[in-house]
């Protein structure tokens, strides 16, 4: 009785935990890709960044347009030394820089190229972010079809005693046999209960993934061949406007590039013109020279130009410097495309590979199927032994199992090839989302 009361609860459990699941929402990958781009931390602070560098681009400009200012002050002086005479003035000052050999120019330029670098950053996130809720999804995907597989040997080893209990009851089998049987449906059983684990794993890491609000939740899609769209060669076809990262770097060279010029602006003068506009009372002592005692007014117009003649060589150490920033930046431009050129090669014999082993696995599994039908045949009939039954029934399930890995492989290598690629979610065929 204590046996059968806990294979109650678990199967009460069991029976609540797929109600649950049968009601909670529904996504595709679309719907998650879309959910993670919104919600993901990390695309959020990216498209911060991108704000930030507009503000800089802003305070660059900044520096090229009038500067004015307004002060005010009062004084109250000793009245037993000066019989407590006051003293108010409002000033306001203009300035306007005139002259500074391109160094407002190259600021101006450097802010620009760090917005564009700030928003390759953005679509690479982007990019990143997709490829690993694709690779999410089919691991989910994935562990699913794990569990189908072990909830279908399982069915099968149930089959098996019924069989030999039946055999048993008849006389045509022995209490070994039987035993035997439900020793290797109880041997499965941890499998089972190991795929489902992995399963629950894989969603949970999803969710936190996609930032998905619902504890439980189910995603539509299948693991399933679709021949990849596009050939080698298209793949490295303007690859550099695609990847973010050669973007960036391009951008990288730019803000080198501004930064040569503004070291360059050393050499030249800053001229600056102001003016001055003085609101006042008269100074407590200009009643030695004068019997005015209101307020008084008083302007200047100023034209300044500052020239450093000699720094002691620093300003050409400065741009030798920062012109071998440049020529650092174009080499690691060069690099990166050979690097990227590598992966995308790499992602694409991966894809290969894994596209060769659909069409084995798939035939395998129709091989084992078969093979399990005659071993069951055999078996009723009485010319089967046990042996054949439980391992057909195990190259089943291991034929299944590579079948769908090896789909998951080909899924996941189009995701990393797509990546490698730069190809965008507009440029995607349709995929395994359902």
């Amino acid at each position: 009785m204590k046996r059968l009361g806990v294979i109650a609860v678990l199967l009460a459990t069991a029976y609540t935990a797929r109600a649950a699941d049968t009601h909670a929402p529904v996504y595709t990958l679309e719907e998650c890709i879309d959910l993670g781009l919104e919600q993901a931390i990390r695309m959020r602070n990216a498209r911060r960044d991108v704000e930030i560098a507009e503000a800089g681009i802003t305070e660059a400009r900044a520096a090229a347009l009038p500067q004015a200012s307004l002060s005010a002050q009062y004084e109250r002086l000793d009245e037993a030394t000066l019989a407590g005479r006051e003293n108010r003035t409002v000033s306001g000052r203009l300035e306007q820089l005139l002259f500074a050999g391109g160094r407002v120019r190259s600021a101006v330029r450097a802010a620009r190229a760090y917005r564009g670098l700030v928003s390759d950053g953005v679509d690479l996130s982007r990019a990143s972010l997709i490829r690993d809720i694709r690779l999410g999804f089919h691991g989910v995907l994935l562990a699913r079809e794990q569990v189908e597989v072990r909830e279908q040997s399982v069915a099968t080893l149930r089959d098996f005693v019924e069989d030999a209990t039946a055999a048993y009851r008849a006389g045509a089998a022995s209490e070994f046999d039987q035993l035997s049987a439900e020793v290797r449906l109880a041997n499965e059983r941890p499998a089972l209960i190991d795929a489902r684990n992995r399963l629950e794993t894989a969603k949970r890491r999803f969710r936190d993934l996609v930032y998905l609000e619902p504890e439980t939740f189910r995603l539509r899609g299948e693991l399933a061949y679709r021949p990849f769209p596009y050939e080698y060669h298209e793949l490295l076809s303007g690859i550099d406007a695609r990847r973010p990262e050669l973007r960036r770097q391009e951008d990288t060279i730019r803000l080198r590039e501004a930064d040569v010029a503004h070291a360059r602006s050393e050499y030249f003068p800053e001229i600056t013109a102001g003016g001055n506009y003085l609101f006042q009372k008269p100074d407590p002592y200009s009643f030695f020279l004068s019997d005015r005692g209101g307020w008084e007014d008083s302007w200047t117009l100023t034209l300044s130009a500052e020239w450093p003649i000699f720094t002691g060589l620093s300003r050409r150490a400065r741009i030798a410097q920062r012109r071998l920033e440049v020529t650092k930046a174009e080499d690691t431009l060069r690099d990166l495309r050979r690097q990227v050129e590598l992966e995308v090669r790499t992602q694409w014999l991966e894809l290969k590979r894994a596209e060769s082993l659909i069409d084995s696995t798939a035939k395998n599994v129709t091989r084992a199927e078969r093979a399990l039908e005659i071993a069951r045949t055999r078996y009723r009939a009485g010319r089967g032994t046990q042996l054949e039954y439980t391992q057909a029934n195990l190259d089943l399930s291991t034929a299944r199992l590579q079948h769908v890995e090896a789909l998951r492989d080909y899924a996941d290598a189009e995701a990393r090839l797509r990546y490698a690629a730069g190809l965008t979610r507009k440029e995607r065929s349709d995929e395994s989302e359902e």
